[in-house]
């Protein structure tokens, strides 16, 4: 009798353990390790570096009356060149740079005379959206005219000169008609960087002198 229950306890433990093991085994395979949780997203800006040029690579100390670069625009029927400065004598051989503004490319605007007869008699037919291209030997600076102003000339703040604004200045006598009188209005165009490197100061920067007078007929 005793042994008869003892093969019975084998018998019955022989299959609670190869129950258990089946369940092991099915428990394992179909036990799934949890994913990795996705790294934090981060909402940080890209960062992008714009193109420059070198201010110690390019020429940027000019004289009086040097023909520094070129001015051109299909829009307005432009083409003529860029001098350094705003006396009646630059403006003879084109338009002409003011020495107390900055090279195209700088962070400050550079700011540019003509006279409303001959080189920039096509401002006549300015409107938003015109492009204007100044050609000098670092690179093309593409600018789009943003607004068009016609303001006495006592009006216009050399200070702007200084300010970080990603524009270029151009400016004319006003009206465009020939007159026997001292014209004393300019038409002005604020225009917008288009494309350009910028130029990275990596020296103490262009030696311009502090005064000039805005261009009169």
């Amino acid at each position: 009798m005793d042994k008869k229950l003892n093969k019975k306890i084998v018998i019955v433990a022989a299959l609670v353990a190869c129950i258990a093991i089946v369940v092991t085994v099915i428990v394992m395979v179909n036990f799934k390790k949890p994913e990795p949780s996705p790294p934090p997203t981060t909402t940080e800006k890209e960062t992008t570096t714009e193109p420059f040029v070198l201010l110690s690579e390019i020429e940027h100390e000019f004289r009086t009356k040097q023909i520094i670069g070129r001015i051109v625009s299909e829009d307005l029927n432009i083409d003529c060149n860029l001098v350094f400065g705003t006396t009646n004598e630059c403006l003879n051989l084109g338009a002409g740079i003011h020495k107390t503004s900055s090279l195209p490319g700088f962070y400050t605007p550079p700011v540019i005379a003509g006279h409303c007869q001959t080189v920039f008699k096509g401002f006549k037919n300015a409107e938003i959206g015109h492009k204007i291209t100044i050609e000098m030997p670092y690179g093309n600076y593409v600018y789009e005219i943003k607004e068009i102003k016609i303001i006495d000339k006592s009006e216009f703040s050399f200070s702007i000169l200084k300010e970080p604004i990603d524009q270029a200045i151009f400016y004319t006598c006003y009206p465009f008609e020939k007159a026997n009188y001292t014209k004393k209005l300019r038409l002005f165009l604020y225009c917008d960087r288009v494309s350009g490197d910028r130029i990275l100061d990596d020296i103490s920067g262009p030696n311009f002198q502090e005064n000039e007078n805005i261009v009169t007929e």
